[in-house]
């Protein structure tokens, strides 16, 4: 699934929390071991970044990743519910 840039992570984007912690692009990319180039280009247009270097990024960023279940429960778990 491909997120837009500015998906919410824990109520701002990742791209805030890093601009109002006062980091750049380039040393958070050294930071976590990533291409600078790859990580401006993760915050400059859309991508369909790996869940391993979205961690990376909130770890360095001291945040933390929280899945939120959906407002409508998709159908596969509700039928398994009633298999149960």
């Amino acid at each position: 699934m491909e997120y837009p840039r500015t998906r919410p992570v824990a109520g701002i984007s990742l791209d805030a929390l890093r601009e109002h912690k006062g980091t750049s692009k380039t040393d958070l990319a050294r930071r976590i071991g990533r291409n600078p180039s790859s990580i401006r280009r993760l915050f400059t247009a859309q991508s369909n970044p790996e869940l391993r270097l979205v961690v990376q990024i909130a770890n360095d960023l001291d945040a933390d990743i929280v899945v939120v279940p959906r407002k409508k429960t998709p159908r596969r778990l509700r039928d398994a519910d009633r298999a149960a």
